[in-house]
């Protein structure tokens, strides 16, 4: 139970394409009570009607008091209209135009910011994590898909409409598999983990430990599996990641060459496979411009799990003026 005097607090909601986590905050960034469910992708109306339960939860399990509420953040994945608050598309999930900010805003009657997961990340990172020394940083959050966050001088950077940094989309092969959000050949349909299991998927054999595994059942194929695979010594396995980490490589390249920040922070779920990461790095090593390469740090996310509801808290304190 958090004492009803305590006061400001923040939730933050971090809406991913499998998993919908939800927190109070204070402003300390410690984590006074979580609650965390499967995000549902039938439609629209149950995906916002599971966020406002989870928020909901965290009011009731934690008996804090509307009035000591700074502020919501949410941090969803896919492009935002930032100043109109409005979820434009997300690749994985049943969301077009739509209003996410207003409609939890006028539920709860609490200021309610509404930006894109890895810039949450970012700034997560930016004001309690990895990031705190440096005035230009650009995170990658790589899972499902890749989102990208970017710090320039100490300011978040969203671009002239509110979707910049959408770095998993950038194209890194015209006639490569088709991703998403439309295009082909982005990097996130090379270098996520849905697109490590694409892979698996199309180039398994019945020799493969990634065969035995699934027990032939080729639909079950995941990220997962493959790493498993791997780390069992199967040589398709391996294969699949180094062309993926070789992917990743490319795109941080590209980033470090066109930004020249100070550092690549890399979060999410696929950040914890080093040998992905470990080929990633050897590619950026080769393709990066030598000045900033020189002068950039590639890390891992600090906050780890904790990174999208800790940013969104962020999200709401950096709005309100309170970080800087």
């Amino acid at each position: 139970m958090v004492n009803s005097r305590i006061s400001p607090l923040i939730i933050g909601v971090d809406v991913g394409a499998t998993k919908t986590t939800a927190a109070l905050v204070d402003e300390q960034a410690n984590i006074l009570n979580l609650n965390r469910k499967s995000t549902p992708t039938e439609s629209s109306k149950i995906l916002v009607r599971n966020t406002i339960e989870l928020i909901e939860e965290i009011f009731n399990v934690s008996k804090a008091c509307v009035k000591n509420i700074l502020g919501i953040g949410l941090g969803v994945a896919g492009l935002m209209d930032f100043q109109k608050g409005i979820v434009v598309f997300s690749p994985n999930l049943p969301l077009r135009n739509l209003p996410l900010r207003d409609i939890v805003h006028h539920h709860f009657n609490v200021p309610t910011f509404l930006d894109n997961d890895a810039n949450v990340a970012a700034m997560g990172e930016k004001f309690f994590g990895v990031g705190r020394e440096v005035s230009n940083l650009v995170c990658l959050t790589i899972g499902t898909g890749i989102g990208g966050g970017m710090i320039i001088d100490d300011r978040v950077y969203r671009g002239a409409g509110g979707s910049a940094a959408e770095i998993g989309h950038m194209v890194i092969d015209p006639d490569g598999p088709p991703c998403g959000c439309g295009n082909r050949g982005c990097l996130e349909a090379f270098a996520s983990g849905t697109a490590i299991a694409r892979r698996a998927r199309e180039v398994v054999n019945e020799e493969s430990i990634i065969f035995r595994l699934i027990r032939g059942k080729i639909e079950d194929i995941s990220a997962e599996v493959v790493v498993h695979a791997a780390r069992k010594g199967d040589s398709l396995a391996k294969r699949i990641l180094r062309e993926v980490g070789e992917a990743l490589g490319v795109g941080v390249a590209n980033v470090i060459n066109i930004f020249n920040p100070e550092m690549i922070i890399i979060g999410g779920g696929m950040a914890e496979i080093e040998e992905l990461l470990t080929t990633a790095r050897a590619e950026i090593s080769r393709r990066a411009l030598a000045p900033n390469l020189k002068m950039v740090k590639i890390v891992g996310a600090s906050l780890r799990t904790n990174a999208g509801v800790l940013g969104a808290a962020a999200l709401v304190l950096y709005e309100l003026g309170k970080l800087t």
